[in-house]
Protein backbone atom coordinates (compact mmCIF):
# COMPACT_ATOMS: atom_id res chain seq x y z
CA UNK A 1 0.00 0.00 0.00
CA UNK A 2 2.82 1.87 0.29
CA UNK A 3 5.10 3.73 -2.14
CA UNK A 4 8.41 5.67 -2.27
CA UNK A 5 6.55 8.87 -3.47
CA UNK A 6 4.16 8.21 -0.17
CA UNK A 7 6.49 6.49 1.95
CA UNK A 8 9.68 7.97 4.07
CA UNK A 9 10.83 4.04 3.76
CA UNK A 10 12.22 3.76 6.64
CA UNK A 11 14.05 0.31 8.18
CA UNK A 12 15.17 -0.63 11.58
CA UNK A 13 18.52 -1.33 12.48
CA UNK A 14 19.31 -5.21 12.41
CA UNK A 15 16.85 -7.16 15.00
CA UNK A 16 18.20 -10.20 17.12
CA UNK A 17 15.00 -11.54 17.22
CA UNK A 18 14.33 -11.55 13.59
CA UNK A 19 17.58 -13.25 12.38
CA UNK A 20 19.60 -10.07 11.55
CA UNK A 21 17.06 -8.57 9.63
CA UNK A 22 15.71 -4.75 8.94
CA UNK A 23 12.35 -4.53 9.35
CA UNK A 24 10.73 -1.88 7.03
CA UNK A 25 9.21 0.85 9.37
CA UNK A 26 6.37 2.26 7.09
CA UNK A 27 5.70 6.18 7.48
CA UNK A 28 3.30 8.68 5.49
CA UNK A 29 4.59 11.63 3.63
CA UNK A 30 0.96 12.32 2.60
CA UNK A 31 -1.71 14.58 3.60
CA UNK A 32 -3.34 11.83 6.90
CA UNK A 33 0.16 10.39 7.40
CA UNK A 34 0.94 6.66 8.28
CA UNK A 35 -2.82 6.60 8.33
CA UNK A 36 -3.03 6.79 4.97
CA UNK A 37 -0.38 4.02 4.25
CA UNK A 38 -1.99 1.29 6.53
CA UNK A 39 -4.18 -1.92 6.16
CA UNK A 40 -7.66 0.29 8.02
CA UNK A 41 -7.52 -1.97 10.45
CA UNK A 42 -8.71 -0.08 13.64
CA UNK A 43 -6.73 -1.76 17.24
CA UNK A 44 -6.84 0.27 19.92
CA UNK A 45 -5.42 -2.40 21.89
CA UNK A 46 -5.71 -4.37 25.32
CA UNK A 47 -7.05 -2.34 28.47
CA UNK A 48 -3.87 -3.98 30.81
CA UNK A 49 -1.13 -2.53 28.48
CA UNK A 50 -2.95 0.88 29.42
CA UNK A 51 -3.14 0.28 32.95
CA UNK A 52 0.71 -1.30 32.94
CA UNK A 53 1.69 2.25 32.00
CA UNK A 54 0.17 4.20 34.14
CA UNK A 55 1.44 1.73 36.99
CA UNK A 56 4.84 2.68 35.78
CA UNK A 57 4.50 6.05 36.68
CA UNK A 58 2.53 7.71 33.46
CA UNK A 59 -0.17 9.48 35.05
CA UNK A 60 -3.28 10.33 32.72
CA UNK A 61 -2.22 6.79 30.24
CA UNK A 62 -4.68 4.41 32.27
CA UNK A 63 -7.45 2.63 30.58
CA UNK A 64 -10.24 4.78 32.18
CA UNK A 65 -8.42 7.87 31.10
CA UNK A 66 -7.91 6.87 27.33
CA UNK A 67 -11.20 5.36 26.52
CA UNK A 68 -13.49 8.88 26.80
CA UNK A 69 -11.19 9.49 23.93
CA UNK A 70 -11.43 6.29 21.86
CA UNK A 71 -15.14 7.20 22.28
CA UNK A 72 -14.83 10.92 20.89
CA UNK A 73 -12.95 10.02 18.05
CA UNK A 74 -14.82 6.89 16.84
CA UNK A 75 -18.27 6.60 14.50
CA UNK A 76 -18.58 2.79 14.82
CA UNK A 77 -21.31 1.02 12.96
CA UNK A 78 -21.99 -1.04 15.95
CA UNK A 79 -23.47 1.85 17.52
CA UNK A 80 -22.46 3.72 20.64
CA UNK A 81 -22.04 1.44 24.38
CA UNK A 82 -20.05 1.84 27.05
CA UNK A 83 -16.94 1.12 25.50
CA UNK A 84 -17.32 2.76 22.03
CA UNK A 85 -18.32 5.59 20.76
CA UNK A 86 -20.86 6.16 17.82
CA UNK A 87 -21.21 9.98 16.97
CA UNK A 88 -17.49 10.75 16.67
CA UNK A 89 -15.64 12.14 13.26
CA UNK A 90 -14.00 8.80 12.06
CA UNK A 91 -15.45 5.84 10.68
CA UNK A 92 -15.02 2.38 12.66
CA UNK A 93 -16.75 -0.91 10.40
CA UNK A 94 -17.36 -4.55 11.17
CA UNK A 95 -20.24 -4.64 9.01
CA UNK A 96 -18.24 -4.98 5.41
CA UNK A 97 -18.19 -7.47 2.79
CA UNK A 98 -15.92 -10.22 3.69
CA UNK A 99 -13.81 -12.98 1.20
CA UNK A 100 -15.65 -16.33 2.65
CA UNK A 101 -12.45 -17.62 4.14
CA UNK A 102 -12.18 -15.22 6.30
CA UNK A 103 -15.88 -16.13 8.00
CA UNK A 104 -14.18 -19.93 7.50
CA UNK A 105 -11.26 -19.08 9.61
CA UNK A 106 -13.46 -17.31 12.39
CA UNK A 107 -15.83 -20.98 12.52
CA UNK A 108 -12.28 -22.85 12.56
CA UNK A 109 -10.87 -21.03 15.17
CA UNK A 110 -13.83 -21.56 17.09
CA UNK A 111 -13.33 -25.19 16.30
CA UNK A 112 -9.84 -25.53 17.66
CA UNK A 113 -11.17 -24.48 21.30
CA UNK A 114 -10.58 -20.43 20.42
CA UNK A 115 -13.11 -17.79 22.04
CA UNK A 116 -15.21 -15.93 19.60
CA UNK A 117 -14.33 -12.25 20.90
CA UNK A 118 -17.23 -9.81 19.33
CA UNK A 119 -15.30 -6.45 19.88
CA UNK A 120 -11.29 -6.61 20.29
CA UNK A 121 -11.63 -2.76 20.53
CA UNK A 122 -13.82 -3.06 23.87
CA UNK A 123 -10.38 -3.53 25.64
CA UNK A 124 -10.16 -7.28 25.85
CA UNK A 125 -8.33 -8.15 22.98
CA UNK A 126 -8.39 -12.03 23.91
CA UNK A 127 -9.75 -14.23 21.11
CA UNK A 128 -10.51 -14.81 17.81
CA UNK A 129 -12.51 -11.65 16.23
CA UNK A 130 -13.87 -9.97 12.61
CA UNK A 131 -11.60 -7.00 11.70
CA UNK A 132 -13.21 -3.03 12.02
CA UNK A 133 -11.84 -0.99 9.58
CA UNK A 134 -11.62 2.68 8.96
CA UNK A 135 -14.03 2.46 5.51
CA UNK A 136 -16.52 4.98 4.28
CA UNK A 137 -18.50 3.88 1.43
CA UNK A 138 -15.95 1.36 0.57
CA UNK A 139 -13.21 2.98 0.69
CA UNK A 140 -10.13 3.97 3.07
CA UNK A 141 -11.02 6.75 5.49
CA UNK A 142 -8.45 8.09 7.55
CA UNK A 143 -7.50 10.89 9.63
CA UNK A 144 -7.27 13.47 6.87
CA UNK A 145 -10.92 12.42 5.65
CA UNK A 146 -12.29 12.60 9.20
CA UNK A 147 -10.59 15.86 10.78
CA UNK A 148 -8.72 18.05 8.03
CA UNK A 149 -10.56 17.81 4.97
CA UNK A 150 -14.24 19.33 6.28
CA UNK A 151 -12.26 22.30 7.11
CA UNK A 152 -9.55 22.50 4.77
CA UNK A 153 -11.00 25.86 3.38
CA UNK A 154 -11.93 27.46 6.61
CA UNK A 155 -10.46 31.04 6.56
CA UNK A 156 -8.32 30.15 9.96
CA UNK A 157 -6.26 27.27 7.88
CA UNK A 158 -2.94 27.06 6.33
CA UNK A 159 -1.95 23.77 4.82
CA UNK A 160 1.91 23.66 3.48
CA UNK A 161 2.57 20.84 1.63
CA UNK A 162 5.97 19.52 0.19
CA UNK A 163 7.40 20.77 3.20
CA UNK A 164 9.86 19.22 5.73
CA UNK A 165 9.59 20.78 9.39
CA UNK A 166 12.95 21.10 10.88
CA UNK A 167 12.58 22.69 14.46
CA UNK A 168 9.39 24.10 16.70
CA UNK A 169 10.24 27.60 17.27
CA UNK A 170 9.43 28.59 20.83
CA UNK A 171 8.23 31.75 23.06
CA UNK A 172 9.64 30.86 26.49
CA UNK A 173 8.03 27.02 26.95
CA UNK A 174 5.49 27.93 24.16
CA UNK A 175 5.28 26.85 20.36
CA UNK A 176 4.99 29.38 18.55
CA UNK A 177 5.72 28.57 15.27
CA UNK A 178 8.27 26.05 12.75
CA UNK A 179 10.94 26.64 10.64
CA UNK A 180 10.22 24.13 7.67
CA UNK A 181 12.49 23.90 4.25
CA UNK A 182 10.72 24.19 1.24
CA UNK A 183 11.21 24.90 -2.29
CA UNK A 184 14.74 23.92 -0.66
CA UNK A 185 15.39 27.38 1.51
CA UNK A 186 14.38 28.12 4.91
CA UNK A 187 11.53 29.43 6.58
CA UNK A 188 9.81 30.49 9.63
CA UNK A 189 6.09 30.57 10.41
CA UNK A 190 4.83 32.67 13.09
CA UNK A 191 1.54 32.08 14.74
CA UNK A 192 -0.10 35.35 14.80
CA UNK A 193 0.14 37.46 16.49
CA UNK A 194 3.84 37.60 18.05
CA UNK A 195 5.98 39.62 18.77
CA UNK A 196 9.06 37.74 16.55
CA UNK A 197 9.95 39.46 13.29
CA UNK A 198 9.10 36.55 10.85
CA UNK A 199 10.53 35.32 7.52
CA UNK A 200 7.11 35.15 6.13
CA UNK A 201 4.00 35.62 7.58
CA UNK A 202 0.58 33.47 7.82
CA UNK A 203 -2.18 35.39 8.48
CA UNK A 204 -4.57 32.61 10.04
CA UNK A 205 -4.72 33.24 13.81
CA UNK A 206 -3.86 29.31 13.61
CA UNK A 207 -2.25 26.87 11.16
CA UNK A 208 -1.88 23.53 10.13
CA UNK A 209 1.72 22.47 8.47
CA UNK A 210 1.52 18.88 6.89
CA UNK A 211 5.49 18.34 6.70
CA UNK A 212 6.57 15.60 5.19
CA UNK A 213 9.06 14.49 7.52
CA UNK A 214 8.78 14.51 11.10
CA UNK A 215 10.32 17.39 14.01
CA UNK A 216 13.47 16.31 15.40
CA UNK A 217 13.23 16.04 19.38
Amino acid sequence: MSTVKQDWDYYTVPQKGAHGRRLHLPRGKVLGGSHALNACIWVRGDSADYDAWEEMGNSGWGWSDVLPFFKKIENFDGGASATRGGDGPLDVRENFRRNPLQESMVEAAQQAGHTLNPDYNSGDVEGISRMQLNLRDGERFNVWHAYLRPVADHKNLTLITDARVEKVLFDGNRARGVLLHQEGSPKKYWQIPSFFQPVHWVAPKFFCVRAWGRVPS
